[in-house]
């Protein structure tokens, strides 16, 4: 829009104005004062974190799911030919449909601030990559504006559910020794995914067109989380309330300790 109104260069400056928001945020970030100590270095350190990950079929699934869903459901560099060709909106229509995928990201961010987590974070991220995929599929076959806005807007509100329980997975099943690896793993997939699927919906596009194209990817994503939940089991049942007794142990409930005299002390 900014570029429709001011032209180019003010969503430029723009842009570099909101980065003093970032590295405020960082400024006020306070270091823990225990670092873990790195056992091991190089090669033998990548390897540790590899064979943590595929000793956790949860996390690893989860990870991978989120790769799947990017490559397919992306459609970011088609967005100019949708607001031009499809929906003929012109650049503010082009900078409405950049925004509702964030628009509708920031609202699920703020409902969940003030919400308690679903319990069966595993269930939940399932049926939000499913819900993405859906509004993806819906999007490929709007010809409205308004409707293409509502399906994005939909698309990004799935995501943010999504992202929050992956990183409390995460985040729960990960030993501090191992948090910068695993991070890596799942920065590498999270990167890979939508710079992978920019490509493959451009090729898949020039093929069959860009609403087929897209389309394809949203139910092709919805086909992907049903294969990752039917493969590993373990994610639809995983519980955030359940205990983690080891960082290569699958998350299950700890037997019930019997009541003795010092406990009812």
């Amino acid at each position: 829009m900014l570029i429709a109104w001011l032209g180019v260069g003010a969503a430029y400056i723009a842009d570099a104005i909101s980065f003093c928001a970032v590295i405020g945020a960082v400024l006020m970030m306070r270091a823990r004062p225990e670092i873990p100590a790195m056992v091991l270095s190089g090669f033998s350190a990548v390897l540790e974190g590899l064979t943590f990950l595929r000793s956790s079929p949860v996390l690893l699934g989860v990870m991978l799911t989120d790769f799947f869903a990017t490559f397919f459901g992306v459609s970011t560099a088609l967005m100019p030919i949708f607001a031009d060709d499809v929906l003929n909106a012109g650049p503010r229509g082009l900078g409405l449909l950049l925004s509702a995928p964030a628009a509708g990201a920031v609202v699920s961010a703020l409902i969940l601030g003030f919400v308690r987590l679903p319990n069966r974070a595993g269930l939940g991220i399932v049926v939000a990559v499913g819900i993405y995929g859906a509004c993806i599929l819906g999007f490929g076959l709007s010809t409205s504006l308004w409707l293409s806005l509502a399906f994005l807007a939909g698309s990004g509100a799935a995501d943010s559910v999504s992202m929050t329980l992956r990183h409390g997975m995460r985040n729960l099943l990960t030993p501090d020794a191992l948090r910068g690896r695993v991070a890596a793993v799942y920065r590498t997939l999270g990167a890979g995914g939508p710079q992978l699927g920019e490509f493959e919906a451009g090729v898949l596009a020039s093929i069959i067109g860009v609403g087929p194209a897209v389309a394809f990817g949203g139910f092709a994503t919805l086909i992907t989380g049903a294969i990752v939940a039917k493969v590993v089991p373990q994610i639809p049942r995983f519980r955030l309330s359940v205990a983690v007794l080891a960082p290569s142990e699958p998350a299950v409930a700890p037997p019930a300790v019997p009541a003795t005299a010092d406990s009812q002390a």
